[in-house]
């Protein structure tokens, strides 16, 4: 059976609250909560007609809209989301999860896991000393913040390499999530390769939500074609000229 993972970051109520709070970089990810909640309803929908197929709902870094808004509009649809979070925002970032809005989403249900302590990418630029204490220290945070386990984990950006994948697993997040665009089968837990997961944009229409809820293999052949090609600029520029590239075009939208 069929198993898609749907990727949110944060989600706006108003013009102003997108302007506000949600940095230019991130906007390109940013849903609107009218659009978020008609998209739980038609995942409600395509639960009924499609009993058998799982649809996860995951949510990366850590926006405070995470627990303000996706968490009671999730409850009101009878639903769970898995909240990935960078524990570094926990201190620093305005508009970011605390400690207390880990417990909260805990408590309300929500599955907390580990998105690396600075959000720095997770793959062959960094050491095993660094990397360890990306997963050791983050895990360790969340723990003490949500009184629960945590053991999943999503890769910043998706980058990661057989040696974070190795030092991951040894820190006890077993639970992998990537980026990489697919459809996953129910029983792939991310053990081997990271699990796919699917981006919701500012942009994605109804009409192209749906085709990615109803695992539509043409929709998926054609994001992956993109990825690939992000995936070859990606390994000439390198991970930190490319991600300027990005911030470059994000605040151009």
């Amino acid at each position: 059976m069929s198993q898609i993972v749907l990727m949110y970051h944060g989600l706006y109520e108003s013009d102003t609250d997108l302007q506000d709070a949600i940095t230019t970089e991130d906007r390109p990810y940013a849903v609107a909560r009218d659009t978020f909640r008609r998209q739980l309803a038609m995942i409600a929908e395509e639960r009924r007609r499609m009993p058998d197929k799982e649809i996860v709902l995951t949510f990366d870094d850590g926006h405070i809209s995470n627990r303000t808004m996706a968490m009671p509009d999730l409850q009101a649809a009878g639903m769970q989301g898995i909240f990935f979070i960078t524990t570094g925002f926990m201190h620093e970032r305005p508009h970011f999860c605390r400690a207390d809005d880990v417990r909260a989403l805990h408590e309300g249900g929500m599955i907390v896991g580990s998105h690396g302590r600075t959000h720095q990418f997770l793959d062959a630029d960094m050491d095993e000393a660094q990397l360890r204490e990306e997963f050791v220290r983050s895990r360790a945070d969340l723990e003490q913040a949500s009184g629960a386990a945590v053991c999943s984990l999503s890769f910043p950006g998706g980058r990661y390499c057989d040696k974070s994948l190795r030092l991951a697993r040894e820190a006890g997040l077993r639970e992998l999530h990537g980026s990489k665009p697919g459809i996953n089968r129910t029983d792939d837990k991310g053990e081997g390769e990271p699990l796919k997961r699917v981006a919701i944009r500012h942009t994605t229409s109804d009409d192209e939500f749906l085709r990615m809820i109803r695992g539509e293999r043409a929709y998926y052949a054609k994001i992956s074609a993109v990825q690939t090609a992000k995936h070859v600029l990606r390994k000439t520029l390198g991970n930190r000229l490319y991600h300027g590239l990005y911030k470059s075009v994000a605040s151009l939208r």
